[in-house]
């Protein structure tokens, strides 16, 4: 539903899972006693346990580029009045102050990236391995949507 209320009460549970989320985590590998993030509190906000940092920088390139390249083809510009746009504070200000805009550029993007896969992930390569984990953790965030 994109009525504004909604998205703003959509708002308010995203960000109080997404503070509870890392919690979650940490009593989860405290509980079971699985060390798949080290003691600092810091490599638990990696993309995932032993993953180079070109990977988690290409996946949250590739994450981010989703929503940007259908915001480019949704608009009725040619490059030259794109970038003219682009660089208007009134176009941006008016991005900022749309709830569905906040929602599908912002706050999606960034809780997929700080619950399915900083907070997630290190729980589900035990299970699954390195490489089915980083696969099967969006999909988990599709079902979530």
């Amino acid at each position: 539903v994109d009525h504004p209320t909604v998205i703003k009460r959509r708002f308010t549970s995203v960000l109080i899972v997404s503070a509870l989320s890392p919690l979650g985590l940490w009593i989860w590998r405290e509980y079971t006693g699985n060390k798949v993030c080290s003691h600092t509190p810091a490599s638990c906000w990696s993309l995932g346990p032993s993953t180079p940092p070109s990977v988690a920088a290409l996946s949250a390139t590739v994450l981010f580029f989703g929503p940007l390249i259908q915001l480019c083809m949704d608009l009725p510009w040619g490059f030259v009045d794109g970038v003219k746009v682009l660089i208007d504070v009134r176009f941006w200000v008016q991005c900022v102050t749309d709830m569905r805009w906040l929602r599908n550029q912002v706050v999606a993007p960034l809780t997929e990236e700080l619950v399915f896969r900083a907070c997630m992930l290190p729980m589900l390569v035990p299970c699954t391995g390195l490489n089915r984990a980083i696969f099967t953790c969006p999909l988990f965030f599709g079902v979530g949507e």
